[in-house]
């Protein structure tokens, strides 16, 4: 029964290529290329997205600004320039005749307010950000080189509506915290996805910060193109492409934690001992602290692009069992097979070793861990590699084809379990992009398996399956609209299979001007993982029990209206006399409605720690976001303040772990070569958690404050973090870092 519709879809699908690849063959053709220089000072620009319009045909300009794009059909072509920092550039009508070269340079102006001029994330394929349908957040390098985050989600908690728990990411109160299982939020490292096989959740520590070019967060459901795991949205990170040229980088960091708030709560005589005001001295002496150096070298060799990259951190952490060390090494090729092809190879390892903190030894001596787990560590060792290759049939039709892997190996060093794991997830995807007339069409298959050996879930295995498309519309320069459908099937060996349909529907539309506006509705589902269900642990004296009849996928509908503007500040405030005064306002209200939603809660009967259908909830909201650039970009600042309503509806009681109130805001002050910021993390007090419900909650409030210097190819960032040393949890007996210090050094040559 299920054979037959496949076949079907399959034979359409080979006819519908062959007739476009078909419609395209005899078409005479001819070349554009030329340059890609700044307008204000002439200098090339390399790395620029140059597109004909209309097709998937392309290029990307080298050190030189040069760019050239083969096998344009003859006839009257625009081509876009875009760069991250720069306006988009469109030369229009330009004679493409065949079997000849046309040449254009095309002159780009900066734009004070840094936004990608594109994002890939959305729709799965590029895409003005201006045409996607829900809210998008970019956090571009300029943003991650000036913080000294020694993981990257140390960056994204400064994003509008995002918070993050021992690592967990809560887009628009998600997800409050799992103990580590189940991510709502997928997470992709350049279109791959990077989500553990047996526990769904995210490790930071895999990805290395430095070689990130950007990263895109998408909020809304986004499982029509997307699947398991992207019930509330996505984050795609964006890595650095191998350099036109030879490149050497160097990151050095340094830095130490403060002294606690109070000083019963020293541990340890490490800490940093003040004497500024009654001695006039400052005694470091051997203060907790924590070191890393990062080095990479990227370089190309005609058609190969080749970058590598290695490095080590450690530190002793703040508190009992907080140190750690780490490992990472990572390589990156980009080579074009063909005229029309592209090839790129990714791999990475991870080793790390550190001291585990499950909860604090008293509220009195929040920075020690009970006796009984002193000493207590973890091994855990990633590795990945991805490959993706894109080809164009013709300049109306190209398919990317990808495969992924990526082992998690874990073990427990602890005074009362030796427990270990090793996961394997593999995958796969062919997906086709088309465009004729005002659609642009994408859709694809894709497959997943899962595979742990551990002491805790035994041998289970999972399987997905998937087919999806989303076309969308375009209404002239004023309105698209998208409609997406997907099927997954997922199965677990020997327990129980399920299958998911997930349909999406977006609208975006411009009135005029600087306004656009934006509607989403869309299904979202994600598959419990192997943790939740095969689970059997204990830690920290509580049991976490398996629950083999966890067999329905969480699902929500989701909906949000939204839109944006971009307004003229020196028409408003004439004062500001400044050249390009300019504000970015956005808006979003949204609602999700979950069924059989997944939480960790405990047993019915027992005191066990289980994973559980609680039934139907909600998250309901609004988001306000604004960034403004004044006096020619020396100053600019971002802010954004998100309300969320979340109710379990069993019990009428608020979702744990969440904030109703959540504001991220951050300024940044240019004084010649010294850049000044200040990044603000307040949050209200969390209402419900899972276990010591009694115990004392208070908000967050949290500021940072960093110092800049660029010196050309080195720069020097000094960051105090916490500034205020303000003591806070975000879930059961276990303390936020206290103040830190630390100075960073980037050079490259």
């Amino acid at each position: 029964m299920r054979r037959g519709p496949a076949r079907a879809a399959c034979a359409a699908a080979c006819v519908f290529l062959l007739s476009v690849c078909g419609s395209g063959a005899g078409q005479d053709r001819g070349r554009l290329e030329g340059r890609v220089v700044d307008e204000a000072t002439g200098r090339p620009l390399w790395g620029v997205n140059v597109m004909v319009k209309g097709t998937w045909l392309g290029a990307v300009t080298d050190e030189a600004g040069r760019f050239e794009v083969t096998a344009v059909p003859a006839g009257r072509r625009d081509i876009e320039a875009s760069l991250m920092g720069y306006e988009k550039r469109t030369a229009a009508g330009l004679e493409v005749v065949a079997g000849s070269a046309t040449e254009v340079t095309l002159r780009l102006k900066q734009t004070l307010i840094r936004r990608p001029a594109e994002i890939v994330t959305a729709s799965k394929r590029k895409q003005a950000i201006e045409d996607a349908p829900v809210t998008v957040d970019v956090v571009g390098d300029a943003e991650i080189r000036s913080r000294n985050a020694i993981t990257l989600d140390k960056v994204l908690e400064n994003t509008a509506g995002m918070g993050v728990t021992d690592g967990q990411i809560d887009l628009r109160g998600s997800t409050g915290f799992n103990y580590a299982a189940g991510s709502r939020v997928l997470l992709l490292v350049d279109g791959h996805p990077l989500i553990n096989g047996d526990t769904g959740g995210i490790n930071w520590d895999a990805i290395p910060v430095e070689e990130v070019e950007r990263v895109e967060v998408v909020k809304g459901a986004g499982s029509a193109l997307y699947g398991s795991n992207a019930l509330a949205g996505m984050v795609n990170v964006i890595t650095r492409d191998p350099s036109a040229v030879p490149e050497t980088r160097v990151r050095m960091t340094a830095g130490f934690h403060d002294t606690p708030a109070y000083d019963t709560w020293r541990w340890t005589d490490r800490f940093l001992t003040w004497r500024v005001f009654d001695r006039g001295e400052l005694d470091l002496g051997n203060p907790l602290g924590f070191a890393g150096l990062d080095v990479s070298h990227s370089r190309t060799v005609g058609p190969v692009g080749l970058s590598v990259t290695a490095g080590r951190k450690g530190g002793t952490g703040f508190s009992q069992n907080g140190w750690f060390e780490r490992w990472n090494a990572g390589a990156k090729v980009k080579t074009r097979i063909s005229e029309r092809g592209t090839l790129n190879l990714a791999a990475g390892y991870t080793d790390n070793d550190h001291g585990e903190v499950t909860q604090w030894l008293s509220q009195s001596r929040p920075l020690e861990v009970p006796p009984s787990e002193y000493g207590n560590s973890i091994r855990y060792k990633k590795s990945n590699a991805a490959a993706t290759y894109r080809h164009i049939l013709n300049p109306s039709l190209a398919y990317t084809l990808k495969a992924n892997w990526y082992r998690t190996h874990w073990k427990n060093d602890y005074q009362d379990n030796r427990d270990a794991a090793r996961t394997d997830k593999t995958g796969a995807e062919a997906q086709f992009d088309a465009l004729w007339g005002r659609h642009a069409a994408t859709f694809g298959a894709e497959a997943a398996h899962n595979r742990a050996e551990s002491d805790i879930y035994g041998s289970p295995e999972t399987l997905d399956l998937a087919v999806y498309g989303e076309d969308g519309l375009r209404f002239g320069q004023r309105a698209n609209l998208t409609a997406g459908l997907r099927y997954d099937f997922h199965r677990v060996r020997g327990v129980y299979s399920d299958g998911q349909l997930s349909p999406r529907l977006g609208l975006v539309f411009r009135p005029g001007g600087e306004t656009s506006l934006r509607a989403s509705f869309g299904r979202g589902f994600r598959a419990p993982s192997i943790a939740e269900v095969f689970a059997d642990i204990t830690v920290s004296g509580f049991h976490v029990s398996p629950n083999l009849d966890l067999r329905k996928a969480e699902r929500a509908w989701s909906a949000e209206i939204g839109g944006g503007r971009t307004v003229d500040l020196s028409r408003l405030f004439p004062a500001l006399d400044g050249p390009n005064p300019v504000l970015l306002l956005d808006a979003a209200v949204f609602r999700s409605d979950y069924r059989e939603m997944i939480e960790v809660g405990l047993k019915p009967g027992s005191q066990d720690i289980q994973f559980l259908n609680i039934g139907s909830a909600y998250t309901q909201g609004f988001e306000l976001r604004g960034r403004a650039s004044l006096w020619n970009g020396r100053l600019s600042g971002q802010a954004g303040y998100t309300f969320v309503d979340s109710r379990d509806r069993g019990t009428g009681r608020p979702l744990r772990y969440r904030s109703k109130h959540r504001l991220n805001a951050g300024a940044e002050w240019k004084a010649g070569r010294l850049t000044f910021g200040l990044d603000a993390r307040l949050a209200s007090r969390i209402e419900e958690t899972l276990l010591y419900n009694a115990d004392e909650r208070v908000p967050v409030r949290v500021v940072d404050g960093r110092v800049g210097l660029d010196l050309g190819r080195t720069d020097l960032v000094i960051e105090c973090t916490n500034m205020g040393n303000y003591m806070y949890t975000l879930r059961e007996r276990m303390l936020e870092p206290i103040r830190a210090f630390s100075l960073t050094l980037r050079t490259a040559w």
